[in-house]
């Protein structure tokens, strides 16, 4: 068994490994969303139904990668890491609907691909739903 302050520093690795992922990828759907905003459209059109949201879907798109960026800096550095991860995890869900929607690809390779892709965003969310109830 770890001790408090093992418990500690595997809390700090923990945190600053999973909130740098977040800043690096947040960073460049903020600097350059590509064809993100494509991927998104279908997502942020289903979404509309339901909730009010504004109809630029790059403004969404660089809106979701500041969140990322800023969510997984304040993670990394420890500051308000619940709510950190909370935002973290609200904005991995989504993204990985439209990012990676295996079950539409026909094809087995590109299929196995996106749906390996889509698995590990679900662990990341796995980890960050334990952070916020650490």
């Amino acid at each position: 068994m770890l001790g408090t302050a093992g418990r500690a520093v595997l809390r700090t690795a923990a945190r600053g490994l999973t909130g740098w992922l977040f800043v690096e990828a947040g960073y460049a759907v903020v600097k350059e969303p590509g064809g993100r905003v494509d991927l998104a459209a279908g997502t942020l059109g289903t979404l509309r139904k339901v909730v009010p949201l504004p109809a630029d879907d790059e403004a969404l798109v660089k809106a979701n990668g500041a969140a990322q960026l800023v969510a997984g800096a304040t993670l990394a550095l420890g500051i308000l890491p619940r709510t950190s991860a909370a935002v973290l995890a609200a904005s991995l869900l989504p993204t990985s609907v439209a990012g990676h929607p295996y079950w539409r690809i026909d094809d087995p390779a590109k299929r196995a691909a996106q749906k390996l892709q889509f698995q590990k965003n679900m662990a990341m969310l796995g980890g960050l739903l334990f952070a916020v109830i650490e």
